[in-house]
């Protein structure tokens, strides 16, 4: 004769049953996924926050030795973003996406009217701080 699963979800040598052991499993990733989530949420607006400090910035924007407009630095920035298919951290998208060039290295730079260029990531690392605290 075949022993079924009781009524707890054991076998009759007390293993638990797969679907016991899936729906634990759901649990356990399905509540991790929430609680992530907000979490998620503050980081993309964080990132936002960024992005648009840049497009509103009046400096100019240098990657690879060219001259960049602040759009077209921010527009950049969001695709290199969109295209690493990943979500991050404001420290991590400053650190991987916005600090230098993926194909050269060379750090991304910033130049305001009357000051010394500026590496990017440290402009965003302020401004991140101003934000946040």
């Amino acid at each position: 004769s075949t022993a079924l699963p009781d009524r707890m979800g054991t076998d009759p040598s007390g293993a638990p049953s797969p679907m016991k052991i899936f729906m634990a499993m759901l649990l356990v990733i399905g509540s991790s996924v929430l609680n992530g989530a907000p979490a998620l949420a503050q980081a993309a607006r964080d990132i936002d926050y960024l992005l648009t400090r840049i497009e509103q910035s009046p400096c100019q924007f240098v990657r690879n030795g060219t001259v960049h407009t602040p759009a077209d630095a921010a527009t950049h920035l969001r695709n290199k973003r969109t295209h690493a298919r990943r979500e991050f951290t404001p420290e991590q998208f400053i650190e991987i996406i916005a600090t230098k060039s993926s194909m050269s290295g060379e750090p991304y730079l910033i130049r305001c009217k009357g000051q010394a260029d500026e590496q990017l990531g440290q402009w965003l690392r302020q401004a991140l701080k101003e934000r946040t605290g």
